[in-house]
């Protein structure tokens, strides 16, 4: 039987760090759920009181092998941008500007896709954050006959909704025995149990509509007009929690972001993946950043929780 009771706990991940020296994203991540819990008081309902689970990855914070990536963008960077860089003088080319910065993002930022979508980067990253998540996890979870669950919210950006949505799989619908520690099995048979759930999964300029074709059985499942099954992902009926469970927040400024919802089938007649339209006021790329502050995306947080 499910406990009666839940440990309501965030958790957050970045995703693309364009940043030439990345810093913790720490205050990103405390001020959001600044901003969201002042949105739930104001409609009525009650804030996030658990310590947030809070997750680093591709830079020198990190604890795991892909600590090494940030590092490695600034050494090819310093090769490779100085030459690129636009002369001085005058240039009738209204897109040169703009071609240097969107070249730099593209080798600080999508740089980061790319690592996470290879072998050897995807299981760097995956042995560093699928732990760090499990072992927080198992530290919410309380005592054997604690009549309290877990129950989480995630909130992924940009490449961290691919690699949340990755964790989210693993845990609920990948049938084969996972090779993340201890610590993941004990989770995913806490979920098994009934004593873990997801709540919510928001997810912040998604690139994952396009990292499908990273994957041959999903690009079969295009080819046949199939949908994706959210309850694989944890987005199931068990606990009785009304639709949508994801909402997917996306505004057309930002390249990196893609509506998701027509990728995954409804149940029961009503859509659990829903698409939230948004305008944050800025160009690509600082948009893309731009919807950790964003108090429209709050409220729509708090409204949907």
């Amino acid at each position: 039987m499910p406990p009666r009771e839940w440990h309501e706990v965030p958790v957050f991940l970045h995703g693309i760090t364009s940043e030439r020296q990345p810093t913790s994203h720490a205050g990103t991540y405390l001020a959001f759920l600044s901003l969201v819990n002042a949105s739930l008081r104001e409609a009525g309902k009650e804030p996030f009181t658990e310590a947030p689970i809070m997750v680093e990855w591709g830079w020198e914070a990190s604890l795991g092998q892909d600590k090494c990536l940030a590092e490695a963008e600034r050494l090819v960077a310093a090769e490779v941008l100085p030459p690129t860089a636009p002369r001085r003088g005058i240039s009738l080319n209204p897109l040169r500007r703009f071609a240097s910065g969107a070249r730099e993002a593209f080798l600080f930022g999508v740089a980061d896709l790319f690592y996470y979508v290879s072998a050897d980067g995807s299981r760097a990253v995956r042995d560093n954050v699928f732990r760090h998540l499990a072992t927080e996890i198992d530290l919410k979870r309380g005592g054997r006959g604690s009549r309290f669950g877990v129950s989480l919210t995630f909130v992924g950006h940009s490449a961290g909704t691919i690699i949340a949505h990755d964790f989210l799989y693993r845990l609920f619908g990948w049938g084969a025995r996972p090779a993340f520690g201890l610590t993941f099995n004990k989770v995913r048979r806490l979920q098994q149990r009934g004593r873990l759930r997801v709540r919510r999964f928001y997810t912040l300029g998604s690139p994952i509509a396009p990292f499908i074709f990273r994957s041959e059985a999903l690009i079969g499942k295009i080819v046949n007009r199939e949908k994706l099954n959210p309850e694989v992902i944890g987005l199931g009926r068990e606990y009785g929690l009304p639709n949508p469970r994801w909402v997917n927040f996306w505004t057309p400024s930002d390249l990196i972001s893609y509506p998701v919802a027509f990728l995954y089938d409804t149940v029961e007649g009503e859509a659990v993946v829903v698409d939230e339209r948004v305008d944050l006021g800025e160009s690509f790329p600082g948009v893309h950043s731009a919807y950790w502050r964003s108090e429209a995306i709050a409220a729509a947080v708090a409204e949907t929780f």
